[in-house]
């Protein structure tokens, strides 16, 4: 079995904080799901508004996006059926729909942006309307990861072996050294 390497072990680090990060955002939706509906209802997604000029600045620097507003949507574990809410002040207080919790900021033109549609300028929207679903992620360790990569190596030699099979032995008993094949070795 190969040992993890330095990037196998930062990689499941990563991948770990983005684990976390999926679960408290589940636990925040749930507990606040609950409190308000009762706890048979499990997240399920949510919508959320950035502003258009924000979100075009943070493309550049790769940050990301605040959220100006969020609608969450729960469903009932056995029925299915749909629920939503946003929070005020920290408090979750329930919704007939996405638009309604959205409310005018959904139409909202751009103060400052303009857009030429049929030779005219005009506003668009503020706001872009985003989707993001609740994950639930068990992301590999570090020896999990280094097994997966020794098995892809694994199959990228014996791909080489088929596309070369005068040399078929020899690449399977050299492997492929850096990822190299051997004809490229010549």
């Amino acid at each position: 079995m190969t040992e993890p390497t330095a990037l196998d072990i930062a990689n499941a680090e990563t991948r770990a904080e983005i684990a976390a990060r999926f679960q408290r955002q589940w636990d925040e939706c749930a507990a606040h799901a609950a409190q308000l509906f009762a706890p048979d209802f499990e997240p399920s997604c949510r919508h959320y508004l950035t502003d258009k000029q924000e979100e075009s600045e943070c493309r550049r620097t790769g940050a990301r996006p605040s959220h100006a507003a969020t609608v969450y949507t729960v469903r009932h574990r056995e029925s299915g059926e749909k629920r939503h809410f946003v929070l005020r002040d920290g408090q979750p207080v329930a919704v007939e729909s996405m638009e309604v919790g959205f409310g005018p900021m959904l139409d909202e033109r751009h103060p400052t942006m303009r857009i030429e549609v049929g030779g005219e300028s005009v506003a668009p929207h503020r706001y872009s309307l985003c989707w993001s679903g609740y994950e639930s992620y068990r992301p590999k360790t570090a020896v999990q990861l280094a097994a997966a990569r020794e098995k892809r190596e694994e199959k990228k030699v014996e791909r080489e072996a088929e596309r070369m099979p005068l040399f078929a032995e020899q690449i399977r008993k050299e492997g492929q050294p850096n990822g190299a094949s051997i004809a490229s070795q010549r």
